[in-house]
């Protein structure tokens, strides 16, 4: 671990981190999440069908903004630039990832190097589906906070980036 790098397994308070079994979902606590998302992995219809509704947003500011998208048929993603939800360097809601630092096109041709941040992204579309489209955002800024203020940056002990994938994710700095 890089120098001023945050522990993860401190953040999370956990003492086995060689797995990932081994960071706590705090809402899997509550109820079995973790099952649903899995599942929203592997059935693409279900997690559509349960985007639909975060999916038009998305799409819709893309729309508006006058941005460009296109699909990746492999993950069952849509891939846009130019939406002012994108964060970071981009932002999943529902079955839209929304990008800010590379474009559409790099993304979905792989000249990005791509493979690994579309599965990452497709991550969080199940996240998105299995959560819910109204509970989803809450938690998922509940972890950013509190990620922030143990690390300084939203995603370094944010669980869902954890879960995504941190190297997929490119989180590097971590």
């Amino acid at each position: 671990m890089s120098s001023g790098a945050v522990d993860p397994c401190r953040a999370f308070n956990s003492t086995r981190c060689e797995k990932k079994d081994a960071w706590v979902n705090p809402v899997a606590q509550i109820k079995g999440f973790v099952p649903k998302v899995d599942s929203m992995v592997s059935n693409r219809f279900l997690r559509s069908l349960a985007n639909l509704p975060a999916t038009a947003v998305a799409a819709t500011s893309v729309l508006i903004a006058g941005g460009k998208c296109g699909y990746s048929p492999g993950h069952g993603l849509f891939v846009c630039e130019g939406s002012p939800l994108a964060q970071q360097g981009g932002t999943t809601v529902g079955d839209v990832f929304l990008t800010n630092e590379i474009s559409k096109d790099e993304v979905l041709d792989g000249t990005a190097n791509s493979e690994a941040l579309l599965s990452h992204e497709t991550r969080h579309a199940a996240q998105w589906a299995g959560h819910g489209n109204l509970l989803y955002p809450i938690l998922y800024g509940v972890e950013a906070l509190k990620s922030t203020v143990l690390t300084g940056s939203y995603g370094c002990a944010n669980w869902f980036e954890f879960d995504a994938g941190m190297q997929e994710g490119r989180y590097s700095s971590c």
